[in-house]
C-alpha cells in the first residue's frame, strides 16, 4: 500500500541523538576535533538533519554549552569539563561542522523525562518550584504544563538556543516520558500542548538567519491510536 504522505524538500534522513555522546563517541582529553569527527561520521553517511540532545530532566544535558540564562541548570559532564573550561563551547563546534558538512543542526528537548529526585542544587528550576511538579509523580519528578511558567522556562531555553547558537531548528520529544498533566485533569488540556508549540514556533520567528531563513521545528509524537 502506497504511503499517504508526500516527502517536502531535500531532507530524507533524520538522525536524533539522544544523548550518548559523553559515554561512547569522545574519549580522554576530549578535544574539539573529536566533535568534529563525531560530526564527520553522521556527514559520510548521509544524514541530512542531525538532532543533538540538549535538554533532559529540567537540565541542559549532556553538557555542551554553559547557559547565560540563570533559571536554566547546568550539568558538568566530567569529560568535557576541561574543554568548556577553556572557553569552547562543544554545541557550537558541532554547529559549525554540522554546516561545513552540509548538515542541519537541531537542538532536541526531552520535555518531561525524569530518571531519579534529585537535590534542589542539582535539578534547578524543578527543585525550587515543587508548586509547578506534577503531583502524580513523587519519586520522579516531572513538570506539570497547566502551568504557564513551565511552558516559559521552555520557551526561554529555545530563545536563547536560538539566539546564541546558530542551529537551523528545533525537536520536540513528547515520548521521553508522558505526564504533562496530573491524572485528575480533563482531556481537553491537550489544547495547552497545542497553545505550547504555538509558543515555541513564535519564538523561533522572532528569529532570522541569514537570507531571511526560517529555523524549522519538528517533534517526536507517539502514533495517533487509529492508525
Amino acid at each position: 500500500m502506497p504511503s499517504p504522505y508526500t516527502l517536502r524538500g531535500n531532507d530524507r534522513l533524520i538522525y536524533f541523538a539522544d544523548t550518548g555522546l559523553h559515554a561512547y563517541n569522545t574519549w580522554e582529553p576530549v578535544t574539539a576535533d573529536q566533535f568534529r569527527q563525531h560530526m564527520n561520521d553522521f556527514a559520510d553517511n548521509g544524514i541530512d538533519i542531525y538532532s543533538q540532545l540538549t535538554f533532559s530532566a529540567g537540565a541542559l544535558k549532556p553538557g555542551l554549552f554553559v547557559p547565560d540564562h540563570p533559571e536554566f541548570k547546568y550539568w558538568p559532564n566530567n569529560k568535557f569539563q576541561s574543554l568548556v573550561e577553556s572557553g569552547v563551547q562543544p554545541l557550537e563546534i558541532m554547529i559549525d561542522q554540522a554546516h561545513k558538512r552540509g548538515i542541519k543542526f537541531f537542538c532536541k528537548l526531552r520535555l518531561t523525562d525524569w530518571h531519579r529526585k534529585r537535590s534542589i542544587a542539582e535539578s534547578g528550576f524543578i527543585g525550587r518550584h515543587p508548586e509547578f511538579c506534577n503531583p502524580d509523580r513523587k519519586t520522579r519528578q516531572t513538570l506539570d504544563y497547566s502551568h504557564q511558567e513551565v511552558r516559559d522556562y521552555h520557551a526561554d531555553l529555545i530563545r536563547e538556543l536560538s539566539s546564541r547558537f546558530d542551529i537551523d531548528g528545533i525537536t520536540l520529544n513528547f515520548t521521553r516520558g508522558l505526564a504533562y498533566f496530573p491524572k485528575n485533569t480533563k482531556v481537553d488540556r491537550h489544547v495547552i500542548l497545542t497553545d505550547f508549540v504555538r509558543q515555541i514556533r513564535d519564538v523561533l520567528d522572532d528569529q532570522t538567519r541569514t537570507g531571511g531563513r526560517r529555523l524549522q521545528l519538528n517533534a517526536i509524537v507517539w502514533p495517533h491510536l487509529g492508525q
